[in-house]
């Protein structure tokens, strides 16, 4: 199974492995350097998309390219954190691509279980409801601290255990050389492999070459 994401993301963390590498040994709560890390992120996904040339001139951060927001009716009672009081929903990027029509993306940095759940729930809504390509992206980068490595492997293994409970499973990635810096991809449609994130990331770069 192919995903569009999973290539340009696996090419952004490669890419700016020393930046994080540094990044990762300051002294900052868990929560802040996952929102500063998620908006770095975000920042480096729109500049890979548009030098890439797979998608069009179409990106939207926080909204649907094609769309406004699709109301959350009859999601609340499957959330937990903040998005339950949402009465409309919109992806953290939106991309009308030439190779994946338009592909909707929900994307993760931090390790809150209810957060991470509800986006996991949030795709699956977006794909009940017509989207044809939600993706959802969970980016972990962990502290060099020792005590603060233990605890976010330990939480990101409890994480995995809920999502498997609800017949999600998540599949992480170590960039190359780096144990520390880890991603996984999923969508509704199906489970995403190693294989298959391989795959994206040669069409990518063959693109790229070309």
């Amino acid at each position: 199974m192919n995903t569009f994401i999973a290539g340009h993301l696996q090419e952004v963390l490669e890419r700016g492995a020393s930046i994080l590498n540094a990044w990762r040994r300051q002294k900052l709560s868990l929560r802040r350097r996952a929102k500063n890390f998620e908006t770095w992120l975000l920042v480096e996904l729109v500049h890979q998309l548009s030098e890439s040339g797979i998608a069009s001139d179409e990106i939207q951060t926080n909204g649907l390219v094609d769309r406004l927001p699709l109301r959350a009716v009859g999601l609340a009672s499957r959330l937990q954190g903040p998005k339950r009081n949402s009465s409309t929903l919109s992806p953290d990027l939106s991309i009308r691509s030439k190779t994946h029509g338009i592909v909707d993306v929900e994307l993760k940095t931090g390790g809150s279980h209810a957060d991470i759940m509800d986006d996991l729930e949030v795709v699956r809504f977006y794909f009940e409801n017509g989207r044809s390509r939600p993706e959802f992206a969970w980016v972990v980068l962990i502290p060099e601290d020792a005590g603060l490595y233990a605890a976010v492997e330990k939480g990101m293994d409890a994480i995995l255990d809920k999502a498997r409970r609800r017949g999600i499973i998540l599949n992480f990635q170590e960039i190359r050389d780096c144990d520390w810096l880890r991603f996984a991809v999923w969508t509704p449609s199906g489970q995403v492999s190693a294989a298959a994130i391989d795959s994206g990331l040669r069409l990518t770069s063959a693109r790229a070459d070309g």
